[in-house]
């Protein structure tokens, strides 16, 4: 929570049994700052959640009679690396099956990042599709 036009945010622990929010923040930032304004608008800025359960267990592909692959690059790229500018092959990590394996230096590109293999090392894709790279020594 924050008074309106601060940029910074003090959290306020929030339970079923708390009714006054906005009066527990004016607290908190007189604790804080050494002063409060009861007559200024209170801004709730974010709100976090914590939830306990259970999942079901991630599907896993039986990979113990398959075989390691190299997959097809998308298309290539040129990149920086060491000071020098080479062309790389690029993958969509989306058209990854498990057990791809993919020799740096490579980028995996997805929705929400990319992943850049160095020289020297490799990633794979294991049974939970989950990326892994191992670095060179």
């Amino acid at each position: 929570m924050r008074y309106h036009g601060q940029s910074f945010e003090i959290d306020i622990p929030w339970s079923s049994t708390s009714t006054r929010l906005a009066s527990d923040f004016h607290k908190t930032h007189g604790r804080q700052y050494g002063y409060s304004d009861a007559s200024r608008t209170v801004e709730l800025v974010a709100i976090r959640v914590r939830v306990v359960g259970t999942v079901k267990k991630p599907r896993s592909v039986d990979i113990a009679s398959k075989r390691s692959y190299k997959p097809k690059p998308d298309q290539m790229a040129s990149i920086t690396v060491e000071g020098k500018v080479i062309k790389v092959p690029q993958f969509n990590r989306k058209d990854l099956r498990p057990l791809a394996a993919i020799e740096g230096p490579a980028l995996i590109r997805e929705y929400s990042s990319t992943t850049l293999v160095l020289p020297r090392c490799r990633a794979t894709v294991d049974q939970y599709l989950n990326l892994v790279v191992d670095v060179a020594k």
